[in-house]
C-alpha cells in the first residue's frame, strides 16, 4: 500500500497473501532458515500435532477475553496468553480436502507474563510469530496465524502478534496510529523471547500496516540489544508491506543489521551464527525477492 487511500483488502484478498506467503515461505529453507520447513514429520505441522496458538495483543480484552469476540477494537495494556485451536480434519474425504473447513478458535486462557507462554521442557523450539495488516479482526489475524504456520509446515511455536485495528475499511488512519501505537509492546514481546533460554529463533512474517509495526519494533530491538538482537531473529518476511519508505526516517540505517534494511517486498533470511561473530551485521543480508505475495494489501 503506498496511499493514504487503501485498497480494497477483504477476505479474499489477505486469503491470496497467505497463499502466496505459503509458496514464499518455502523458500525460507532454500536460505538456510532452520525451522521453517524442517522436521521429522514434513507431512504436519506443529500446530496440527498440539493446535495451541501463542497470543500478545495490545487490543483491550472483551469479557475477559473469555468468550467471542475474545478481543475488541480499543487499545489497551498487552495481553499474553494461549489460545485453544481446533484443526481441519485433513482426510482423504473430508470437508478440508476440498476447501470446506477451516481452523476454529476455541478458547482464550490468558497468561501472567511472556515467559509463561512456552512450556519450559520445551527446550530450543523456533517461535514463528505473525503480525496482520489493517481491517482485522482479533479471531481473523489468529486463524490467519494458524493457516500460515500450517501451511508452510512450521516446526516450533505459532504466534500471533495482534494490534487494535478497528476492522473497518474506512478506519485506515485509526489503524496506523494503532499499529504505531504498539511497536513498544511488540518490542517487549521479542525482547522477552530472546531472553528465554527456551526459545530458540525467533521468525516474523508481517503483513501490510504490521510490516511498518514490525521494521519500528525491530529498530528498537537492535538499537536495544544490538548483535545479540541479530544473532537470535530468524527469518523476516514482509508481505504486501505499508512503510512509505518513511519508516524510521530518523535512524541512522548503518546501525541497522541486513533485516532491517532489506527493501519493500522480499524474503529476508538469516545465516546461522558462525565462529566469526564480529562479522556478524555484515553476514545477514541474503535477501531473496518474491513477489509471491502481490501487491494486495
Amino acid at each position: 500500500m503506498t496511499s493514504h487511500v487503501p485498497r480494497v483488502a477483504a477476505a479474499a484478498s489477505r486469503r491470496a497473501v497467505l497463499r502466496g506467503l505459503t509458496s514464499a515461505a518455502s523458500a525460507l529453507a532454500l536460505c538456510g532458515c532452520a525451522g521453517m520447513a524442517a522436521g521429522p514429520r514434513f507431512d504436519a505441522s506443529a500446530l496440527v500435532l498440539n493446535p495451541t496458538l501463542l497470543v500478545a495483543s495490545t487490543r483491550k480484552p472483551v469479557n475477559g477475553a473469555r468468550a467471542k469476540p475474545w478481543f475488541g477494537t480499543e487499545r489497551g495494556k498487552m495481553t499474553v496468553a494461549r489460545a485453544t485451536l481446533t484443526p481441519p480434519d485433513d482426510g482423504r474425504f473430508s470437508l478440508a480436502s476440498v476447501g470446506l473447513a477451516d481452523w476454529n478458535l476455541e478458547k482464550i486462557e490468558p497468561v501472567a507474563q511472556i515467559g509463561d507462554l512456552i512450556d519450559p521442557t520445551a527446550g530450543g523450539h523456533d517461535v514463528l510469530i505473525y503480525v496482520h495488516g489493517y481491517n482485522t479482526t482479533f479471531e481473523t489475524a489468529a486463524l490467519d496465524a494458524a493457516r500460515l504456520s500450517d501451511g508452510v509446515k512450521f516446526v516450533g511455536e505459532t504466534m500471533v502478534f495482534s494490534w487494535p485495528s478497528r476492522a473497518g475499511l474506512l478506519d485506515y488512519g485509526y489503524d496506523r496510529e494503532s499499529a504505531m501505537w504498539s511497536r513498544d509492546a511488540l518490542q517487549q514481546l521479542l525482547d522477552g523471547l530472546i531472553a528465554s533460554p527456551i526459545v530458540g529463533h525467533v521468525h516474523i512474517v508481517a503483513h501490510s500496516i504490521g510490516t511498518m509495526l514490525t521494521m519500528e519494533a525491530l529498530r528498537q530491538l537492535y538499537a536495544q540489544l544490538g548483535d545479540e538482537a541479530a544473532n537470535r531473529v530468524g527469518a523476516v518476511v514482509f508481505a504486501s508491506p505499508d512503510n512509505g519508505g518513511k519508516i524510521g526516517h530518523h535512524n541512522d540505517p548503518g546501525r541497522l543489521p541486513e533485516w532491517s534494511r532489506s527493501g519493500r517486498d522480499g524474503i529476508s533470511c538469516q545465516p546461522r551464527p558462525t565462529g566469526r561473530q564480529h562479522d556478524r551485521r555484515h553476514q545477514l543480508g541474503r535477501t531473496a525477492r518474491t513477489e509471491a505475495a502481490g501487491n494486495t494489501t
